[in-house]
């Protein structure tokens, strides 16, 4: 199973900025329709397919779920195959609980938590990190757009060799995201379903612990993924 620390890195992957220059027009164009879009959103249901191409492993995990957001302040990774596996930021908390291992940690991220609201949302805020990445982009059909971004700066290629987006044009949603790691590690999210500003009742956002289920609590430290 994903450890925690690759996921909340995982919530922080769309932290870019573009630099907006008139030759990437089109680029430019299309982002900021994204943009705008994102500022319309309040709540969002969306199921995802996780792979993780790891060195470590034989053959690659794949994970499926639903992604429930509520903003301000409510958002769940609900990940249902091949096991149960929660992932809940709520009230300045991250709370991962699994229910097979009977394990549950929490972990306080207030500081942090406009961010991760913003990027576990599968949502693309473009004015974060500017200069940081050079990209180039391609259609893939009619409606599909594909963006490469490559990083800038050396001790972020050390870390990430690229992040690959997908984006239907159409619909302005994200339709797959790929992190791809230096040493090889490859991690890609698919997104289907996608329902924005649906009804979504509060007690989606409640997740009981069992008696008997140790809570472990710690602080955690969320640097800037793309220094």
């Amino acid at each position: 199973m994903v450890k925690i620390c690759r996921v909340i890195y995982l919530f922080l992957i769309p932290l870019f900025c573009l630099s907006l220059d008139s030759g990437k027009k089109d680029t430019r164009e299309i982002l900021e329709k994204i943009q705008k879009f994102q500022e319309k959103i309040q709540t969002i249901k969306v199921s995802f397919i996780q792979a993780n191409d790891f060195k470590m492993l034989k053959s690659p995990e794949v994970l499926k779920g639903t992604i429930y957001i509520k903003k301000p302040d409510k958002a769940l990774y609900l990940y249902e195959s091949p096991e149960k596996l929660y992932y809940l930021v709520k009230k300045g908390e991250l709370l991962v609980y699994n229910p097979k291992k009977k394990e549950a940690y929490v972990q306080d991220v207030e500081r942090y938590q406009t961010k991760i609201m913003k990027y576990m949302g599968a949502q693309l805020p473009f004015k974060e990190l500017e200069k940081k990445f050079d990209f180039e982009t391609e259609m893939e059909n009619e409606k599909i757009v594909h963006i490469t971004f490559y990083p800038k700066k050396k001790s972020l290629q050390k870390k990430i060799s690229s992040l690959d987006f997908w984006i239907d044009e159409e619909a302005l949603t994200i339709q797959k995201i790929e992190l791809s790691e230096t040493e090889g590690d490859r991690v890609r999210f698919e997104f289907k379903n996608w329902t924005i500003n649906p009804e979504l009742e509060d007690k989606i956002f409640e997740v009981k612990i069992p008696k008997g289920v140790k809570i472990k609590r710690s602080g955690v430290n969320i640097k800037e993924p793309f220094q």
